[in-house]
């Protein structure tokens, strides 16, 4: 154990999280011809789908087939025409939920992946992948009944790949413990250097906030919360605001990722190591004197630089640039 200035840190083991160029926000395009094409081919592979999630790629293929259908007639013939949603029954999220948590735990059929996030605050996602036809998604907000369901052909994508995001955690905790150790705005101020930050404690652990949102008719508000850890306990690459966010446009690692950041505390220097997400329900008309800004223009997402559609409904500032 390292203690140093009151931050007590564990010993965990770290990996290189930097992939090649064009690994991440890689986007297949497919022009209504395209499309054609791929749902004829990948119409006849269904009996590679799962028995359980069959219809769900029946009904995908037969939407993009009329969507690809509809845009030719409509002469746009050079656009993509993805993404391709299609509506299921509510009896239906629920068989289809049920599969790919089974299929999660199971060693799995060749050329079939599943995978699904849940979590207490944010968007929840389940997904199906089968080789050579293509993924079902079912995506809904947390606070929210509805289900969006879409069909992405081809290859795996974002989804697919290791985030940190997959093992994130979610903890209620009082926002006027978490709100003050907001450091967005000093970190994108920082560019080559080393952003001195606020921090929260939980848990014996120090974290800082990157977004803070909050959801209309809801008192609860949520934030990105980045644990700290000492420079000698991190085996990783290393980044500054500027590094990082030339990474991410690079596709060498996942927008809104901040692992690997360096930033400084009473003059220390420490490593943004794991994220988990921390809310308060009762967060209503709570104000904090935060820097010289106020709150509400202070505080940005990191939705959209985690490559998640904003709520429309929702009371989302402007995103942290990457």
């Amino acid at each position: 154990m390292n203690t140093q200035f009151g931050f007590d840190f564990g010993g965990d083991d770290f990996r290189a999280l930097a992939c090649r160029p064009g690994t991440w926000e890689r986007r297949d395009s497919f022009t209504p011809a395209m499309l054609t094409e791929w749902v004829t081919v990948a119409t006849e592979r269904l009996r590679a789908v799962p028995e359980n999630v069959r219809g769900f790629f029946d009904i995908a293929l037969q939407e993009a087939a009329d969507k690809a259908a509809e845009a030719t007639a409509k002469g746009k013939t050079r656009s993509s025409v993805l993404p391709v949603h299609f509506d299921v029954a509510d009896a239906d999220v629920v068989a289809f939920v049920a599969a790919c948590e089974a299929g999660s735990r199971s060693t799995g059929l060749e050329g079939v992946s599943w995978k699904f996030r849940n979590q207490v605050i944010g968007e929840i996602s389940y997904a199906v992948h089968v080789a050579e036809i293509g993924a079902v998604f079912a995506e809904r907000w947390n606070d929210r009944e509805e289900w969006r369901f879409h069909f992405e052909p081809g290859k795996k994508g974002d989804f697919w790949l290791d985030s940190y995001r997959d093992s994130m955690t979610s903890v209620e905790l009082s926002y006027s413990v978490w709100g003050p150790a907001y450091a967005a705005d000093k970190i994108a101020y920082s560019n080559k250097g080393v952003a001195s930050v606020p921090t929260f404690q939980h848990g014996g652990r120090h974290y800082l906030i990157t977004s803070i949102a909050n959801f209309a008719n809801s008192a609860t508000k949520h934030g990105r919360a980045w644990r700290l850890s000492l420079p000698d306990l991190w085996h990783a690459e290393t980044y500054s605001y500027e590094t990082q966010g030339s990474a991410v446009e690079a596709g060498k690692i996942e927008r809104g990722d901040r692992r690997g950041l360096i930033v400084s505390v009473r003059g220390v220097q420490y490593v943004l190591e794991a994220a988990i997400e921390v809310f308060d329900r009762n967060a209503a008309g709570v104000r904090l004197d935060i820097g010289d800004e106020d709150e509400d223009d202070a505080f940005s997402s990191d939705l959209a630089d985690d490559g998640v559609a904003e709520d429309e409904d929702a009371d989302h500032p402007e995103p942290l640039a990457a």
